[in-house]
């Protein structure tokens, strides 16, 4: 039993109520409810003449000592075995169970244990969040060693060209280098090229020679080699046959008649055999064409230039002199006329041929092509032939693939 329990008991022998008692020990009733629910204990004083209320020692009050059976003892006695029974007492507490806590308190064990959750709850997530920082940026930090490493390598390699290149100069035999074609052999399919070039570094005495190595289109390779010039400013003429790549070889001999040789990074392009013959496009842009379809109807643009241009690398040897331009309606003949062929403005590589009328208009019903032909004979007396089509599919003009149609003869 507890002391508030006890307490509580001998009130109600004793026939009195909280508030009696509470008058009688010169307390309020509230005290004497929290003695009885075991908030609070009585102050020594208070025990003492509690126990002399109730006719108990204070032993027997607080539960330390068996009820006597003769009554409560003298005063003298009472008094003098006090601070022994509360030595008794206090060990009887502490060594019994903690009493159960308030409300109150519960209530604020509650919140601080919550508090205290909630404080760990934002603590972990805030380390989680600084983790994340941390590896964001031990990636960042990496993907920044990765572009610095990369920087370093692309500027290590930027300066190694760069020596390279200035040492690839230094070392060049020659200052400048030119070629033009003097002469074409339409009978032995050659071209003759005047070549000039100055030294670098030039010494008295020293001569020069050129030698050529070439791939044919048939797979053939061959060499020419000029004859030894003095210099210092270098022209010779170099005979070559057409061919479709040409790589150039300096050979250079001083007075003494040491010889260094270099290969030169001017290639001779342009001596293929397509390049000394005639080219043709825009066979249907002299044609005003009207295509009809289901519903539809469509017209062309007439073009800035309404002619066919034939093209030539090398006008100065070869160039058209005569074209015949021959059309179809699927297999009906729609117009053949020799054209008028003039150079053009723009460019003395572009020959322009039209018609007398400048413009053909055409209607094409859907699924209707039309096919122009266009022959050409060169200076040369070669004949080369082109062909160009147009179609009307759903209303639609669509130009078909390049190739030869299938045209009626003539």
């Amino acid at each position: 039993m507890t002391l508030g329990q006890r307490i509580q008991e001998l009130r109600k022998q004793q026939g009195m109520s909280q508030e009696a008692l509470g008058e009688a020990l010169g307390v309020s009733r509230q005290a004497v409810s929290k003695w009885e629910s075991d908030n609070g204990i009585p102050a020594l004083d208070t025990l003492i003449a509690m126990s002399r209320l109730f006719g108990v020692t204070v032993g027997e009050l607080l539960g330390v000592e068996e009820p006597h059976k003769n009554g409560t003892g003298d005063a003298a006695d009472q008094g003098a075995q006090t601070e022994e029974l509360l030595r008794r007492y206090a060990e009887q507490i502490r060594e019994s169970s903690e009493p159960a806590p308030s409300p109150v308190l519960r209530g604020v064990l509650i919140l601080a244990a919550t508090a205290t959750a909630v404080i760990l709850i934002v603590l972990f997530a805030q380390i989680g969040s600084l983790r994340n920082t941390v590896k964001l940026l031990r990636t960042d930090l990496s993907h920044l060693q990765v572009n610095v490493s990369n920087n370093q390598n692309n500027l290590s390699a930027q300066i190694r060209n760069t020596i390279y290149d200035v040492l690839a100069e230094e070392a060049k035999l020659l200052n400048t280098f030119g070629w033009e074609v003097v002469d074409f052999d339409p009978g032995t399919q050659s071209v003759t090229l005047s070549i000039t070039a100055t030294m670098k570094e030039y010494a008295a005495g020293s001569s020069m020679q050129l030698c050529a190595q070439y791939t044919k289109t048939d797979g053939t390779h061959g060499q020419t080699v000029g004859d030894w010039v003095e210099g210092p400013d270098f022209c010779t003429r170099l005979n070559l046959p057409l061919n479709s790549s040409t790589e150039m070889t300096i050979r250079v001999r001083d007075e003494g008649g040491n010889i260094k040789e270099q290969v030169l990074d001017q290639q001779i392009y342009g001596l293929s055999p397509e390049s000394f013959c005639l080219s043709a496009y825009n066979l249907t842009v002299p044609f005003a064409i009207t295509a009809k379809g289901p519903g539809i109807t469509t017209t062309t643009v007439r073009a800035e230039d309404e002619h066919i241009q034939i093209y030539s690398a090398h006008p100065e040897y070869v160039y058209p002199e005569k074209a015949v331009l021959i059309a179809y309606i699927n297999d009906d003949l729609l117009i053949k006329e020799t054209l008028n062929i003039a150079h053009s403005e723009k460019s003395d590589k572009i020959f322009n041929a039209a018609l007398k009328d400048e413009y053909y208009s055409v209607t094409l019903k859907n699924g209707d092509k039309l096919s122009v032909r266009l022959t050409v004979t060169d200076n040369l007396g070669r004949v080369e032939e082109f062909f160009d089509s147009t179609e009307v599919k759903d209303g639609e003009l669509l130009r078909t693939p390049i190739e030869v149609p299938a045209i009626p003869a003539d």
